[in-house]
């Protein structure tokens, strides 16, 4: 049975270097609590819409199309919205390196191809992002056994995740739905995390002597929790090691 646990967001909290534990019930259980804020370590359009006629690509940037999301990204500038228009594989972790981009998934699903490749476990993510201003929408992240993080996010400040899900049910390494490493991201609307055997708990906040690590809930925003592990969030190098 999965775990599910629930966090719906919408009164001001910050919570810093605490262990506050979020557990189901039971196997079936739900568990929630409103809330919204931060959690900082301190100290250290939808619908399965078909490609027909001119749309040529899977992926479009305003009026271009484009055969591969690799591609797009590749010819984004900032400001650009990046939009899926099916399902789509990547062949290499997807490198999120221009700043100020939108990367909508138009509610389709982005994952590994079964000829993923990747040279050792950290170059190993389905999605990596290491620019500013970098916004992830409307759709779902899922790993395969390729893949280590669904979404790696390394010294990046303002990153936006707003209705979106990082399954890692399928992962084949030890890792995590998320980790915020150095940086600092937003949910704005529902964020959901599922987790599988390999992973380590659902989200990773973690500080770097150069740069801290924050997580922040906008008003009304969703958290929720599903998959077969009960910890969600755990803030790395504080002074202690809580989870939540």
């Amino acid at each position: 049975m999965k775990k599910v646990l629930a966090i719906i967001l919408s009164a001001a909290l910050l919570i810093t270097a605490l262990a506050v534990n979020v557990v189901a019930a039971s196997a079936t259980g739900t568990a929630t609590g409103t809330f919204s804020g931060t959690f900082t370590a301190n100290d250290y359009d939808s619908g399965m819409s078909t490609v027909t006629g001119e749309e040529q690509g899977k992926v479009r940037i305003g009026d271009e199309y484009f055969d591969t999301l690799v591609e797009a990204v590749d010819a984004a500038q900032s400001g650009d919205t990046i939009t899926l228009l099916n399902n789509v594989e990547v062949k290499r972790q997807l490198e999120l390196n221009k700043a100020n981009v939108t990367l909508n998934l138009g509610g389709f699903t982005l994952t590994a191809s079964e000829d993923f490749y990747s040279t050792y476990a950290n170059d190993a993510h389905l999605v990596n992002v290491t620019a500013d201003g970098v916004k992830i929408t409307n759709g779902t992240l899922k790993t395969t056994d390729k893949n280590k993080h669904v979404l790696n996010v390394y010294y990046a400040d303002d990153i936006e995740l707003s209705g979106l899900t990082l399954d890692h049910t399928d992962a084949g390494y030890n890792g995590a739905p998320m980790v915020v490493n150095g940086s600092n991201v937003t949910v704005v609307g529902k964020l959901t995390t599922i987790t599988g055997t390999r992973s380590w708990y659902a989200i990773n906040v973690d500080n770097r002597d150069d740069a801290p690590a924050s997580l922040t809930f906008a008003q009304n925003s969703i958290m929720e929790f599903a998959g077969v592990k009960s910890e969600g969030i755990r803030m790395s190098h504080t002074a202690s090691y809580p989870s939540v």
